[in-house]
């Protein structure tokens, strides 16, 4: 009987590219914590969004996975507290599937990936705040809106997280000022929406925007109003590409 190597096999063991950006608000950090706060951030997001059954892992052991990793852009957002870092480095998947109780699962990430060109993807940012994370996942446009879809993840003891479309919460393009119209966190949607989240169960949201001319095909900077129970931040992202519908 002889052995033999498949094309799965080799897959697994094939590092892959993989990148994130995180951005960092908490005033009870020192400057120094923030930057090693976003920076191990970053590298382990970067893990989670190659294999998301990962995020029940110990954050030690999933920064232990990403390998060459390199910073390859940090600093203060102008005007604001809040710093951002953007990690790349490879990963493992037959380290990964070590970690895995079942397999099928990171099988079938790979399978998928392999599909996908080796362009890493960019998208994804994430905004810190309270130890409750918004990951900004994509924005689609429409003749009627501007929809940018959201996931939540409070990492800490349950409690309320609110948004609202006050003054600060609007897409700049090229200048100009689009403000939002609405928001809606889990099921609730309105002016303001707010809704109380449990430890490490992601929550997915939306924040509506006022619609923009045909011709733009990305965001300079987004800006949102969230509140982690009585505390309050002014979120924000950019160079945001836009889908269009």
């Amino acid at each position: 009987m002889s052995d033999y190597v498949v094309e799965e096999d080799i897959q697994r063991f094939r590092p892959r590219p993989v990148q994130k950006k995180v951005c960092i608000a908490d005033p009870r950090l020192s400057l120094g914590e923030v930057r090693e706060t976003a920076e191990q951030q970053a590298r382990i997001q970067a893990v989670r969004d190659f294999e998301p059954k990962l995020q029940s892992v110990q954050d030690s052991v999933v920064l232990t996975l990403i390998h060459e990793s390199n910073t390859e852009s940090a600093g203060f957002i102008p005007e604001t507290t809040t710093y951002c870092v953007k990690a790349s480095g490879i990963v493992y998947p037959i380290e990964l599937l070590s970690l895995s109780s079942k397999s099928t699962t990171i099988k079938t990430s790979l399978k998928q990936e392999d599909k996908r060109t080796e362009t890493i993807p960019t998208m994804n940012q994430i905004f810190s705040f309270e130890s409750v994370s918004f990951e900004l996942q994509k924005c689609h446009a429409t003749s009627a809106n501007v929809a940018c879809h959201m996931k939540i993840t409070n990492q800490g003891e349950e409690r309320y997280i609110s948004a609202n479309r006050g003054q600060k919460s609007r897409l700049t393009i090229a200048g100009e000022q689009y403000p939002s119209t609405a928001v809606r966190i889990g099921s609730r949607e309105g002016r303001s929406a707010s809704d109380k989240l449990a430890p490490n169960t992601p929550t997915n949201a939306m924040m509506y925007f006022q619609p923009v001319p045909s011709g733009v095909q990305s965001v300079e900077l987004l800006e949102f109003q969230v509140r982690v129970g009585r505390k309050s931040a002014d979120m924000q992202f950019r160079d945001i590409p836009l889908i269009r519908q």
